[in-house]
C-alpha cells in the first residue's frame, strides 16, 4: 500500500507540510528523521532546504542533489502508524526490510561502519542503526547510492525512538526490487 507524495510545501525549523494521493496531509519535522551529514548535508541551509519538490516519478520528495525521502516513512510520521513500542526492549532473530538512509564514513583501519536505516519489524516502521563490515557494508554503500531495499537479521535492541540491531546477518539487497 504504497502511498504518493503529491505536494509538498517547506516551513521554518525543517519542517515539511505534505499532501498524499489518498487525500492525508500533515507537517513532518525533517530534523527528527534524517541527520544532515552526507547526501543530507546541504539540507541544513535553511535555503536549500525550502528547493524541495515533488518528484512525481517516485511519489517522493527530494531536493537538487537528488536527496530524497522515503514517502512510506513520511506517511507513517504523519498518521501515527508509527509504533515506537512495539516490542519489550530486545527481540532475536529479527528479519528486518528497509531502505538505508544513512552511511557514516568506513572505519579508518577496516572496511567497517555505521549505517542507518528505516526499516519495516513486526509490520511497524521504526528507525533502526546498525555496523557493518566487510562485503555488508559495500552492499549498503551500493543500496544507498541506488535506493536499493535491504533484507537482514539480527538481534534488535531498543533504546528510546532508535532500535539498534546488533549481529546483523544475512545482509541482502531486494531482488524484486526494479528501478
Amino acid at each position: 500500500m504504497l502511498k504518493d507524495i503529491v505536494d509538498v510545501q517547506p516551513l521554518a525549523g525543517y519542517q515539511l507540510h505534505l499532501r498524499f494521493d489518498d487525500g492525508v496531509e500533515g507537517i513532518v519535522d525533517i530534523s527528527q528523521i534524517i541527520e544532515f551529514t552526507g547526501i543530507f548535508t546541504p539540507l541544513k541551509n535553511p535555503d536549500y532546504f525550502a528547493k524541495v519538490r515533488v518528484n512525481p516519478d517516485l511519489g517522493t520528495i527530494q531536493w537538487e542533489n537528488e536527496a530524497d525521502l522515503d514517502p512510506v516513512v513520511l506517511y507513517a510520521r504523519i498518521t501515527g502508524q508509527e509504533t515506537r513500542h512495539f516490542f519489550n526492549t530486545t527481540a532475536n532473530a529479527v528479519k528486518v526490510q528497509g531502505v538505508v538512509m544513512q552511511i557514516q564514513p568506513p572505519n579508518a583501519t577496516e572496511l567497517r561502519g555505521q549505517i542507518t536505516l528505516f526499516g519495516s519489524v513486526n509490520n511497524q516502521i521504526c528507525k533502526i542503526q546498525t555496523e557493518l563490515i566487510g562485503r555488508d557494508y559495500i552492499l549498503a554503500i551500493k543500496a544507498y547510492q541506488e535506493r536499493i531495499p535491504i533484507f537482514c537479521t539480527g538481534n534488535l535492541i531498543q533504546v528510546n525512538d532508535v532500535c539498534i540491531l546488533q549481529d546483523s546477518c544475512n545482509f541482502t539487497l531486494d531482488a524484486t526490487w526494479q528501478n
